[in-house]
């Protein structure tokens, strides 16, 4: 699985449905006169314009109205962006306007490049979650490309220094790392950063809050899993024996922390690995030891 070497090439390829503007006929007549002025200072290039011009739409009482011309904006916005080949400049300001999940994964990939893992497993997070709404998203990009977001958010999120929540839906249901589907994509699995005590099966501090986070994961399912799987996985320091037992101990300290919080009704089966199944980072050499070893220490939620 290749990483998202360019994500803004990507994105400038795909077409954003929400960068026409076509819904003043949907507004009153003092609605679409707000739109003209949107359209006028996007013609002129002007930010400080644009900004007004859709500061006076809160006059305008039509949400859905506002929320559709705020996606359109963002998405001229970030057309405008790549096509000038850009990448940082004005994304915030993009997504202030409103959620173009290009412009998200853009700043997920930025931050990773900055090692700033945590940010960026929140940012491509966001991504997935903007993909999987149908109200702003209204045709999805290809599986391939979900499936490079979403393994970008989880190496992100194995690499990162702190816990990074799952978002969650209007219902409450997982979104980002934690669905099930995204938009037709099913990921098999997912690699929780549960560490532990070195040659131990006890969680360190870190490594129960990812434990809390898996039991989350299957409680705030939408459609909780008729059966998971826990895979155990270790780095590459010590024998083959004692990291394939080692990982199954883990494997099962997993699973009775779920069974302990409250996953009592799902069948959960364990199995460890030991260090025959490095995680499979797109560029590892980039990584320092440290990190490819963090990698390789994980616990999947298979379902």
């Amino acid at each position: 699985m290749t990483r998202i070497a360019s994500i803004v090439r990507l994105a400038a390829a795909i077409s954003l449905t929400s960068a026409g503007f076509a819904i003043a006929d949907k507004a009153s007549a003092d609605c679409a006169s707000y739109e003209q002025a949107v359209q006028d200072a996007l013609a002129r290039n002007d930010h400080g314009a644009l900004k007004s011009a859709y500061d006076n739409v809160t006059a305008c009482d039509d949400a859905v109205f506002r929320a559709g011309l705020g996606r359109a904006i963002a998405g001229k916005l970030f057309n405008r962006l790549t096509a000038e080949r850009k990448t940082s400049d004005n994304l915030n300001e993009i997504l202030s306007y409103g959620r173009v999940w290009q412009a998200e994964a853009t700043l997920g990939d930025l931050s990773y490049r900055a090692h700033n893992y945590a940010k960026a497993a929140a940012q491509l997070q966001d991504a997935l979650t903007t993909i999987n709404d149908k109200s702003v998203t209204a045709n999805p990009p290809p599986q391939d490309t979900i499936g490079a977001i979403f393994h970008q958010a989880e190496e992100a999120n194995l690499l990162a220094s702190e816990n990074v929540p799952v978002p969650r839906g209007r219902g409450g249901e997982n979104e980002g790392l934690g669905a099930f589907t995204i938009r037709g994509f099913k990921p098999s699995g997912v690699s929780m950063p549960v560490q532990f005590v070195f040659g131990k099966a006890d969680f360190t501090p870190q490594g129960q809050i990812a434990a809390q986070s898996l039991v989350d994961f299957i409680q705030h399912a939408e459609t909780p899993p008729a059966r998971v799987k826990l895979v155990g996985h270790t780095d590459h320091v010590g024998s083959e024996e004692a990291n394939l037992v080692l990982s199954r101990l883990r494997a099962k300290a997993v699973a009775d922390f779920l069974v302990a919080h409250g996953v009592k009704n799902i069948p959960i089966d364990t199995e460890g690995v030991g260090k025959s199944k490095p995680y499979e980072s797109a560029d590892r050499t980039s990584l320092s030891q440290d990190q490819q070893d963090q990698l390789d220490r994980r616990v999947e939620l298979v379902h």
